[in-house]
């Protein structure tokens, strides 16, 4: 028998206010929404800026320090 493989998420409760905003019917899951947003940037191409605008800020973190700074200036 083949089982799904779950894993739970944090969200706060400002995100969960949106995403019952975009639910079809009460009863949709936040599995559903969340898929089925996916689907609509992946439809219209903007998955990628998706994906690089959430990792932008943990990206400046790793990037933005004096030493790769220094490197710059060699």
């Amino acid at each position: 028998m083949y089982m799904t493989e779950y894993t739970t998420i944090v969200i706060n409760k400002d995100l969960k206010a949106k995403l019952d905003l975009v639910k079809a019917h009460p009863r949709e899951s936040y599995r559903e929404v969340i898929e089925r947003t996916l689907e609509v940037y992946i439809e219209e191409g903007k998955i990628d800026a998706f994906f690089k605008k959430a990792q932008m800020s943990s990206m400046k973190k790793l990037w933005d320090n004096k030493y790769d700074e220094a490197w710059e200036r060699v």
